[in-house]
């Protein structure tokens, strides 16, 4: 979908890291991007985005093997990094995007002027919530890779978010939508809840917005409509359970217009080869056209080039060679350092003009692709 610009600004919905093993890597190129590109690409925390949750799925045990030396100053920098991840974000005035969902006590204001930055993990609720509901969300987090005493010195940290405050933000990065009225737990995750399109048609007439978008559900064809088309689901990973499992798709929005859904699978057969492979293979591409394009207009060159040969040797110089190739062609390229690739070059430094049209043809057209 081309690079971020002001003309194409991006949102990336959550849930950066832990699934897969490449993580980091997908965590630097956002990073970097947002440092590239700081007005034009955003980035919604997910529940992901929580250290309880990455010492079970994986992402501190990528970093620790990636990093032996400062993996667990890494671990540190990052869990910083999530507090000051935006929960959410509104375009137009008319589109709420966030992980999770909603609730029916659900207060953009209050969101808007919560510290988020004091929220270092949604499963380490304030000291006020019973122990007994908090232990619950922490045991779900927890698995034989946590740091010993970690969770204890971190436990504190929540305290200066009211009870209010965190149930907003668990709500916002943990909740379902489903079919059935109102809003009730979440049972299968343990935190947010299922809401219904009473809840969503309630909260958005109340904040005049028009649409609510999240992620956190693996769908099949990368996303999905409901609530009357006021919720939409987008999942862009695909093969998330296994290669063909789903589908991943993006959403291209444009002020007044319907959005569009894009979908896509990566295969082993759709892999990105190395680098030095695919710039070999679009130069390879960039040459042939430009050798076809020469090949079109094969009667007026050999007139340019003739016209240089006052000798009739068959070869002009490089200078000679390259306006020709400019006047002709109307394509201003730097045609001196292509000339290697196009002609064949004497040691004096001579073009033999005549071998720019050797081992070029224009190819029939495959039947089907």
């Amino acid at each position: 979908n081309g690079l971020p610009s002001e003309n194409n600004p991006y949102v990336f919905n959550g849930d950066f890291v832990d699934r897969g093993n490449n993580s980091m890597e997908i965590l630097m190129i956002l990073l970097v991007s947002f440092l590239v590109y700081p007005t034009d690409l955003h980035l919604n925390r997910g529940n992901h985005e929580d250290f309880m949750m990455n010492l079970r799925y994986g992402f501190t045990r990528e970093i620790l093997h990636k990093y032996k030396l400062h993996g667990r100053k890494i671990l540190q920098v990052l869990e910083e990094v999530y507090t000051w991840l935006p929960i959410g974000t509104i375009i137009d005035d008319e589109i709420l995007v966030i992980h999770g969902g909603i609730s029916e006590s659900t207060d953009l204001n209050t969101l808007h002027h919560i510290q988020r930055n004091k929220m270092r993990s949604v499963l380490m609720p304030p000291m006020s919530i019973n122990r007994e509901h908090a232990t619950d969300l922490k045991n779900k987090a927890d698995s034989s890779t946590s740091a010993p005493g970690k969770a204890e010195s971190e436990w504190s940290s929540t305290e200066q978010l009211t009870k209010h405050e965190w149930e907003q933000i668990i709500d916002l990065l943990w909740s379902d939508p489903r079919g059935r009225k109102g809003c009730y737990p979440n049972t299968s995750r343990g935190g947010g809840c299922y809401f219904g399109p009473d809840v969503t048609s309630k909260i958005l007439n109340k904040n005049q917005l028009k649409m609510l978008i999240r992620s956190h559900e693996c769908k099949p064809d990368g996303y999905e409509i409901c609530h009357d088309g006021k919720v939409i689901t987008l999942f862009s990973a695909s093969n998330y359970y296994e290669e063909g499992s789903n589908r991943g798709a993006y959403i291209r929005l444009s002020y007044g217009t319907s959005p569009q859904f894009f979908q896509y699978q990566v295969t082993s057969s759709s892999c990105l080869s190395p680098l030095h492979q695919r710039v070999s293979a679009m130069e390879f591409s960039a040459f042939k056209i430009l050798k076809e394009r020469m090949l079109s207009r094969k009667t007026d060159l050999i007139n340019a080039f003739q016209l240089r040969d006052y000798r009739r040797s068959g070869r002009i110089s490089l200078a000679q060679w390259a306006f020709s190739m400019e006047s002709i062609l109307g394509l201003n390229l730097p045609w001196r350092s292509l000339s290697s690739h196009l002609v064949h070059i004497d040691q004096d430094g001579n073009v033999d003009y005549m071998s720019s049209f050797q081992d070029i043809h224009i190819e029939k057209p495959v039947k089907e692709v």
